[in-house]
């Protein structure tokens, strides 16, 4: 398989919903690339600041009864979103017995959620050194490596834990984001359809598959599979946003303000078709985009404002004879 590598002119840093899959959700992690859109700002950081996951949510190996009680009100807390309570119990638990693997991983995906690898790292590994092949606790380590930006590293551990168990859909669906953030979308392609043969209804993994066609250049596909994420139960604001990047890739102006208009406010959704836009090539419709961005939220007026002297500056470029001042709206934003 072949992918077409996207061109883009990087008119904006942007981001872009990439779901880390839990079990309980898509953890949103940001991606090392520029591109359009502004929903819910992310800075360039990967994977650090994640909402903790449920432990019980976890493959069932790690959910036998007979839990002890620090154990089982850690878990409690976990699930309500109490970490610091839910690491006191699992702590007392680890101290009554060293070698509770499962409490160990469990505080693992804690340290992971609150995106504190290095602790996360030393759960793992003590894990590690009684069973080397522990895949969940591979996975998790690899999860480590992928916070810290140790993108070689993740890969390796993660290949490690699909060696021990290939039917690991979230092995998959994390080599995936690996290989995204490695700019290595064909490869990101394949784990993520691999996951997705495990487990077909995950939406989150929908989601991915989408940004990885669409940082191919394959904005058909894209579409589809970001609709996919939205058809089985994905209603994340991220998902709609990808949407609206990717029809207006493929031209579709207004179905792309629709997508955009679902993922935040109306002013957000002309920002976000203006960039997309003027992206195109299409500077008039984008400065009629803005415009309607600052007139709809003073909240938006510098962000907008910018784009639309960025705009005028690319008009006065290609048309240096003609005039375009805010008052004299050449085209209409859709």
């Amino acid at each position: 398989m072949r992918l077409k590598t996207a061109s883009m002119r990087n008119v904006l840093p942007a981001v872009w919903g990439l779901c880390l899959v839990t079990g309980t959700g898509c953890v949103h992690s940001e991606v090392l690339h520029n591109r359009l859109s502004e929903t819910g700002s992310m800075e360039r950081r990967t994977d650090a600041h994640q909402t903790a996951s449920a432990p019980s949510d976890e493959p069932s190996e790690l959910s036998d009864t007979g839990k002890d009680e620090h154990e089982r009100l850690g878990d409690t807390f976990a699930r309500q979103g109490n970490w610091t309570l839910s690491l006191l119990h699992y702590e007392r638990a680890i101290r009554m017995d060293p070698h509770q693997t499962r409490v160990r991983y469990k505080r693992g995906l804690l340290y992971l959620g609150h995106g504190l690898a290095d602790e996360a790292e030393a759960e793992f590994r003590t894990i590690l050194r009684d069973d080397p092949r522990h895949a969940l606790a591979l996975t998790g380590l690899g999860r480590a490596f992928l916070q810290r930006g140790q993108f070689r590293q993740a890969g390796e551990s993660v290949q490690r834990a699909l060696g021990e168990d290939p039917g690991s859909w979230r092995a998959h669906a994390l080599l995936g984001m690996v290989y995204d953030y490695q700019r290595q979308h064909e490869q990101a392609v394949a784990e993520y359809e691999a996951a997705l043969r495990i487990k077909p209804d995950q939406p989150q993994l929908h989601n991915n598959l989408g940004r990885a066609w669409y940082l191919a250049g394959q904005y058909k596909q894209a579409v589809h599979h970001f609709e996919q994420a939205l058809k089985v139960g994905q209603s994340d604001p991220h998902t709609y946003n990808n949407l609206g990047l990717a029809l207006a890739m493929q031209r579709a102006y207004g179905p792309a303000w629709d997508a955009f208009r679902k993922a935040g406010s109306e002013p957000q959704a002309f920002y976000n078709l203006g960039v997309a836009l003027l992206e195109a090539g299409r500077a008039k419709q984008a400065l009629a985009c803005f415009t309607k961005a600052m007139d709809g939220s003073p909240s938006f007026y510098e962000r907008a404002h910018e784009h639309y002297t960025l705009a005028q500056s690319i008009l006065r470029k290609e048309h240096p004879k003609q005039s375009s001042r805010r008052d004299e709206p050449d085209a209409e934003c859709l």
